[in-house]
This record gives structure tokens, C-alpha cells and sequence, in this order.
């Protein structure tokens, strides 16, 4: 309920106006992440112009524009966040923590961060600005919310839907038992807490980290929610690693940048649901070649 506070300024305008605004704001959210992470990490201008040309022409850039989708905002705010956490920025780092979180729940997660480091500054501020705007909802809403849209979000399963990408959508497309979900699930996300709080000191390849599995073991990941991976891979390709890292990283970036445009076709067998399950297998390449090569493809000066 807390996302009509950041919409409520464009209903001032009609639709189509509004509609406009919403590209035009959405597109300049986009450019402002690349130079927050340009900021922190930077790159020539050669590979950043082929990272901005390599998400332009990806589906998950066109969906999220296409559909109206709130999420170039929250990767812009989780840019923020990153950037003034980096710099010892500690309360402001929370302040636009929280306020991604008040938009879509999720970035809550990313407190594991300053949790494991006790950076309680950030904690505190957190958790102010996230009170502070919810005494204004109504109780009713707010209950109402978490009941009949929040919770449900959880606890449904959302079977093999194509666009659904996440773990859930994988194992709903292959016919895989309930119990196999949830023993993956617990692998991937407890291996990767123990890997952050392993590299707790490494604030890119933890945040990197803990954003890809996330998204990996979701309920569900629609394509959409995979422009929030430019993170990672901004991080990734501009730093150094061998030729074969590179081509991984070109495979798994082709994986979830591509389209099937009639997903129906591949439904009847298990090569058209492995094929249907692309998304997947590249979030997976991209967090095992985190895991696996960890500190050595991402330093931190």
C-alpha cells in the first residue's frame, strides 16, 4: 500500500500524460542506476556502452517498460543504497534501503548486510523511515494487503507458467515433487548466507550474491523481475576474469535476455520445458559463477 505514496504525484495528469511521464521517469531511473554503479565500480566507457546496449536489447528491459513496472525505481534505490553504504553513509544507505522496501517488499532482505557487518546506523534508520511512512496507511489496508494479496503470494503455487522463471516455475515445468522444491530452495539459500557472511566484507559480491538467489528461489520470478540481475552483471563484466568465466557470463546473459514467443509450443515435452526454463539455468550459471570464483572476480579497493 505504501507504493501510492511514490504514484500519487502523476494522477494529477490524464492517463496518457501520466503514461508518458511514467516512460520518460522509468528511463531516466534506468540511467541514473548505471551511473551509481559506474560510481562505484568504474568500467571503460567501451564496456559500459556494451552493458547499456546488452540490457536495451534484452526482454527483461521491454517487458519491464512495456508493462508500466515500478522496478528501474528499485533498482535505482538499491544503486543508491549500495553507493552510500560503500562510501560510510551509513543512515542515508537505510533511508533508501527502506524506501525500496516500501515499495516492493523484497529489499528487506538485503539487511542480512549490514546485519552480519553491525553496521547499526543503517539498521535504525531502516526501520524508522519504514515506520514512520506506515502510520499513515490505514490498518484496514494494510491488513487486507498482507492477508489477500501478500501471504497469498507465498503460499500459492504458480506451477510452470512460463514467464515465471524463479526455482518454482523449473520444477512445476519438469513434473518434480513438492519436497525436491524445498530441499533445493534451503540449499541455495542457506549455502549462499554462509557464503555472505563468509565474504561479509566483500559489499558487492555479497549484495550480488544474495540478490541472484533470491530471484533463484523465489515462488516466483517473472521475466520482468530479472532486470534487477543488470547489478550483478555490471559488477562481473567490469572486472577482470579469464576467457572462461566470459563466455559463461555471455551464456547466461543470452539465457536471460531471450524471449520464446509462443511458450505453448515447447509445453509437451520435457526437451520444450527444460527450453521453456531458460531463465533459470542463466540466473543459476550467473550464481555459481559468483560462488565459485568469489572474491577473485570482484574486488572491492
Amino acid at each position: 500500500p505504501s507504493t501510492l505514496f511514490f504514484l500519487y504525484p502523476i494522477l494529477i495528469f490524464n492517463f496518457t500524460d501520466s503514461s508518458r511521464i511514467w516512460l520518460i521517469f522509468s528511463i531516466v531511473s534506468l540511467l541514473g542506476s548505471f551511473y551509481l554503479l559506474y560510481k562505484i565500480k568504474k568500467t571503460s566507457v567501451f564496456v559500459l556502452s556494451l552493458i547499456s546496449l546488452a540490457v536495451a536489447l534484452s526482454f527483461p528491459f521491454k517487458f519491464t517498460l512495456g508493462m508500466g513496472q515500478i522496478n528501474f525505481f528499485i533498482l535505482l534505490l538499491l544503486a543508491y543504497f549500495l553507493y552510500l553504504f560503500k562510501k560510510g553513509k551509513l543512515g542515508w544507505a537505510g533511508i533508501f534501503l527502506s524506501l525500496a522496501t516500501l515499495i516492493k517488499i523484497f529489499p528487506a532482505i538485503f539487511l542480512f548486510i549490514p546485519i552480519f557487518l553491525r553496521k547499526w546506523k543503517t539498521i535504525i534508520w531502516f526501520l524508522i523511515i519504514l515506520f514512520s511512512i506506515l502510520i499513515f496507511i490505514k490498518g484496514e489496508l494494510v491488513i487486507y494487503y498482507f492477508r489477500g494479496i501478500f501471504i497469498p503470494l507465498f503460499i500459492n503455487p504458480y506451477g510452470g507458467v512460463y514467464y515465471n522463471q524463479s526455482i518454482t516455475g523449473f520444477m512445476s515445468r519438469i513434473n518434480a515433487p513438492d519436497f525436491l522444491i524445498i530441499i533445493f530452495r534451503m540449499i541455495i539459500f542457506i549455502y549462499s548466507i554462509y557464503f555472505i557472511f563468509k565474504n561479509k566484507n566483500n559489499l558487492l559480491l555479497s549484495f550480488s550474491v544474495l540478490l541472484v538467489s533470491v530471484l533463484m528461489i523465489n515462488n516466483f520470478t517473472w521475466q520482468h523481475h530479472l532486470i534487477f540481475l543488470l547489478i550483478p552483471y555490471y559488477f562481473l563484466v567490469s572486472g577482470r576474469q579469464s576467457t572462461f568465466i566470459s563466455c559463461f557470463l555471455v551464456i547466461s546473459y543470452f539465457l536471460v535476455a531471450v524471449n520464446i514467443k509462443n511458450p505453448s509450443v515447447y509445453q509437451y515435452t520435457l526437451y520444450g520445458n527444460l527450453l521453456l526454463s531458460h531463465g533459470f539455468f542463466g540466473v543459476l550459471i550467473l550464481w555459481i559463477l559468483m560462488i565459485v570464483r568469489g572474491n577473485k572476480i570482484i574486488k572491492i579497493k
